[in-house]
Protein backbone atom coordinates (compact mmCIF):
# COMPACT_ATOMS: atom_id res chain seq x y z
CA UNK A 1 0.00 0.00 0.00
CA UNK A 2 2.90 2.35 -0.07
CA UNK A 3 5.74 3.23 2.23
CA UNK A 4 4.90 3.76 5.86
CA UNK A 5 5.76 6.99 7.60
CA UNK A 6 8.60 6.80 10.10
CA UNK A 7 7.49 7.03 13.72
CA UNK A 8 7.63 10.44 15.38
CA UNK A 9 10.21 11.02 18.03
CA UNK A 10 8.62 11.67 21.42
CA UNK A 11 8.65 15.31 22.53
CA UNK A 12 9.35 16.78 19.06
CA UNK A 13 6.53 18.91 17.68
CA UNK A 14 5.62 18.68 14.01
CA UNK A 15 7.28 21.90 12.94
CA UNK A 16 9.11 22.82 9.79
CA UNK A 17 11.70 24.60 11.91
CA UNK A 18 12.28 21.72 14.28
CA UNK A 19 11.82 21.56 18.01
CA UNK A 20 13.20 25.03 18.68
CA UNK A 21 10.84 26.87 16.37
CA UNK A 22 12.00 29.62 14.02
CA UNK A 23 15.49 30.98 14.53
CA UNK A 24 14.44 34.65 14.33
CA UNK A 25 13.54 36.15 17.70
CA UNK A 26 10.04 37.50 18.08
CA UNK A 27 9.47 41.24 18.48
CA UNK A 28 9.06 42.53 22.01
CA UNK A 29 5.59 43.59 23.09
CA UNK A 30 4.41 47.20 22.93
CA UNK A 31 3.78 49.05 26.15
CA UNK A 32 0.28 50.31 26.93
CA UNK A 33 1.37 53.95 26.55
CA UNK A 34 2.90 53.27 23.14
CA UNK A 35 -0.21 51.37 22.05
CA UNK A 36 -2.43 54.27 23.18
CA UNK A 37 -0.26 56.74 21.23
CA UNK A 38 -0.45 54.54 18.12
CA UNK A 39 -4.23 54.24 18.45
CA UNK A 40 -4.59 58.02 18.88
CA UNK A 41 -2.42 58.70 15.83
CA UNK A 42 -4.48 56.24 13.75
CA UNK A 43 -7.73 57.86 14.93
CA UNK A 44 -6.39 61.34 14.08
CA UNK A 45 -5.31 60.16 10.62
CA UNK A 46 -8.70 58.58 9.97
CA UNK A 47 -10.49 61.75 11.11
CA UNK A 48 -8.31 63.87 8.81
CA UNK A 49 -8.98 61.57 5.83
CA UNK A 50 -12.74 61.67 6.46
CA UNK A 51 -12.63 65.47 6.73
CA UNK A 52 -10.72 65.72 3.43
CA UNK A 53 -13.25 63.41 1.74
CA UNK A 54 -16.15 65.53 3.04
CA UNK A 55 -14.46 68.71 1.81
CA UNK A 56 -13.89 67.17 -1.63
CA UNK A 57 -17.58 66.14 -1.80
CA UNK A 58 -18.65 69.67 -0.84
CA UNK A 59 -16.33 71.19 -3.47
CA UNK A 60 -17.74 68.86 -6.14
CA UNK A 61 -21.31 69.66 -5.12
CA UNK A 62 -20.57 73.41 -5.30
CA UNK A 63 -18.94 73.03 -8.73
CA UNK A 64 -21.92 70.98 -9.97
CA UNK A 65 -24.37 73.59 -8.67
CA UNK A 66 -22.39 76.37 -10.35
CA UNK A 67 -22.32 74.46 -13.64
CA UNK A 68 -26.08 73.81 -13.42
CA UNK A 69 -26.75 77.50 -12.72
CA UNK A 70 -24.54 78.51 -15.66
CA UNK A 71 -26.33 76.03 -17.95
CA UNK A 72 -29.73 77.35 -16.82
CA UNK A 73 -28.61 80.94 -17.45
CA UNK A 74 -27.31 80.02 -20.90
CA UNK A 75 -30.56 78.23 -21.73
CA UNK A 76 -32.63 81.21 -20.56
CA UNK A 77 -30.58 83.61 -22.69
CA UNK A 78 -31.01 81.41 -25.77
CA UNK A 79 -27.40 80.30 -25.95
CA UNK A 80 -27.15 76.67 -27.02
CA UNK A 81 -24.70 74.27 -25.40
CA UNK A 82 -21.71 73.34 -27.55
CA UNK A 83 -22.13 70.23 -29.65
CA UNK A 84 -19.63 67.54 -28.83
CA UNK A 85 -17.94 65.59 -31.61
CA UNK A 86 -18.79 61.90 -31.78
CA UNK A 87 -16.49 59.72 -29.66
CA UNK A 88 -15.32 57.77 -32.73
CA UNK A 89 -15.28 58.03 -36.50
CA UNK A 90 -17.89 56.07 -38.40
CA UNK A 91 -16.44 53.12 -40.27
CA UNK A 92 -16.44 53.22 -44.06
CA UNK A 93 -19.22 51.31 -45.74
CA UNK A 94 -18.11 47.77 -46.56
CA UNK A 95 -20.39 47.59 -49.59
CA UNK A 96 -18.15 50.05 -51.44
CA UNK A 97 -14.95 48.05 -50.94
CA UNK A 98 -14.63 44.92 -53.13
CA UNK A 99 -11.55 43.67 -51.26
CA UNK A 100 -13.36 43.83 -47.92
CA UNK A 101 -16.37 42.05 -49.41
CA UNK A 102 -14.16 39.27 -50.80
CA UNK A 103 -12.35 38.87 -47.49
CA UNK A 104 -15.64 38.65 -45.64
CA UNK A 105 -17.08 36.06 -48.02
CA UNK A 106 -13.96 33.86 -48.12
CA UNK A 107 -13.64 31.05 -45.58
CA UNK A 108 -11.01 31.66 -42.92
CA UNK A 109 -7.66 29.97 -43.34
CA UNK A 110 -6.64 28.16 -40.18
CA UNK A 111 -3.19 26.63 -39.97
CA UNK A 112 -2.19 24.52 -37.02
CA UNK A 113 1.49 24.21 -36.38
CA UNK A 114 3.00 20.76 -35.96
CA UNK A 115 5.05 22.01 -33.04
CA UNK A 116 2.26 21.38 -30.55
CA UNK A 117 1.72 17.78 -31.56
Amino acid sequence: MGPKKPPKSPGVPSSFFGPGGPAAPSAPGISAADQAAIDQAAADLLEQQLLEEDMAKEDKAAADALAAAQAAADLASGKKPPTLPPPFEPAPDIRDDPIALAARAAPPIVRISDVGR
